[in-house]
């Protein structure tokens, strides 16, 4: 490990490095927070790629083999239909762009960027090499907003709003007590996108603790999440951090106070948010230690750019017996974009949306060779292929939601990723 000299913006150093590089990823707390995301990592240079690999394959890919997170670490995503390697689920049409199941690489190198401190540690069996280029200065890549045509959804009002009429029956007569609908957009970008620059319009746009970019020579993932799925520490330390509850910003400060007041009284939102924090605590106690699993907080109010949400934290400890797949099984989808009770709530969404959600809804970020991991949950997130685009964005449905209110809330999430690609949601 070396500390690199000064101080540079994750962006630029991505910009200054990977312009020529065919993959590379950039985990970058765009937001930071210092309780809640306080680095960024780039991690770049030869990759060694795993795509799509079996459950055995995963699960010797993320066997421990070394003492500290990031020599050896892996760095990609997870995606929703995974969930069929740990359930038999009903399948669904596939998704307008197809992207593997799993994607997860090895790099040379990897920057670790502390927010709070201004340094860099380069962790490198090459670092003389990336030394040599660390610049000065560098700049950050000049946001591009990009021109969507043909845009369309797989849902349009009237079927959401009666869809999810139809889920309030259903948790009425006693099937499930939650279920969280989606719907996707996609269509074909009028100029060809370039993802850094994408990225970096993305981040002004809707800066996020958990915003990421995945660059590969056949898709481009551009993220900016505000929701951590789990992470794992050196102790065994698990933590998840569900969101359940939102509320869009006001357009003035009176509004917006409003609304966050509104939220933080909402019965409806918090018990919401109190059915996922009790599924997570469900899925915790399979992989942890008897009686460790505990509510650190409940229905936290946070602020983000365009959505106000409630967010609880979880937190057990992990059996020593439990290996990084045994924690996927577990816990695998997030439950806060399924709904509870999870099998049951999963069958709904794939009956009422018809279609594979793909990396939405799944987990991205980094599993670290000494059995580590810090993974968001893939929302409010643009995946990129050729010249088409898709996006997708949903709520959770409960027994007193109101299908237009829940319509809004959908418009409100896809906000940034509707101004970002130049269309109206409401109109698809």
């Amino acid at each position: 490990m070396v500390i690199l000299p000064h101080w540079l913006e994750p962006l630029a150093a991505a910009n200054h490095y990977c312009t020529n590089e065919s993959s590379y990823v950039l985990l970058h707390s765009s937001r930071t927070d210092e309780t809640y995301a306080t680095r960024s990592i780039l991690a770049f240079g030869a990759p060694h790629i795993q795509n799509t690999p079996s459950l055995e394959t995963l699960a010797e890919t993320l066997k421990p083999s070394a003492e500290t997170p990031w020599d050896g670490a892996w760095f990609g995503y997870v995606g929703y239909e995974l969930k069929h390697a740990f359930e038999t689920l009903a399948l669904t049409a596939p998704s307008p762009l197809a992207l593997p199941n799993v994607w997860l690489a090895q790099f040379a190198h990897v920057m670790v960027f502390d927010h709070a401190n201004q340094s860099v540690e380069l962790h490198s069996q090459q670092a003389d090499d990336v030394l040599r280029h660390w610049p000065a200065a560098a700049n950050a890549p000049t946001p591009q907003m990009l021109e969507a045509k043909n845009a369309q959804s797989n849902m349009h009002k009237s079927e959401y709003l009666s869809k999810v009429q139809a889920i309030i029956e259903d948790i009425h007569a006693g099937r499930y007590y939650q279920a969280n609908l989606t719907r996707k957009f996609f269509g074909e970008l009028a100029t060809p996108p370039q993802p850094l620059s994408v990225f970096a319009a993305l981040c002004e746009l809707s800066p996020a603790p958990f915003s990421a970019l995945i660059v590969t020579p056949e898709f481009s993932i551009l993220s900016s999440s505000p929701e951590r799925f789990l992470s794992v520490n050196a102790q065994g330390q698990i933590i998840s951090e569900p969101i359940k509850g939102s509320a869009p910003r006001g357009k003035t400060e009176e509004t917006d106070q409003r609304q966050l007041e509104n939220l933080k009284q909402s019965v409806k939102d918090n018990a919401e948010n109190l059915m996922i924090v009790d599924l997570i605590r469900h899925d915790l106690a399979r992989i942890c230690k008897a009686g460790s699993v505990q509510t650190e907080e409940i229905a936290t109010l946070h602020s983000f750019a365009n959505v106000h949400h409630l967010i609880s934290k979880i937190a057990g400890q992990k059996r020593e017996d439990v290996t990084m797949v045994d924690v996927l099984r577990a816990t695998f989808p997030p439950g806060s974009m399924t709904g509870a009770p999870k099998i049951a709530a999963m069958q709904a969404c794939a009956q009422y949306e018809g279609m594979d959600r793909g990396v939405y809804s799944g987990a991205l970020g980094w599993f670290g060779a000494n059995g580590t991991c810090d993974l968001s949950v893939v929302i409010r997130t643009l995946i990129l292929q050729g010249s088409c685009f898709e996006f997708q964005v949903g709520g959770g449905i409960v027994a007193d939601s109101k299908p237009e209110a829940e319509w809004l809330e959908t418009l409100a999430k896809a906000s940034a990723l509707a101004k970002l690609l130049d269309i109206d949601a409401g109109s698809l």
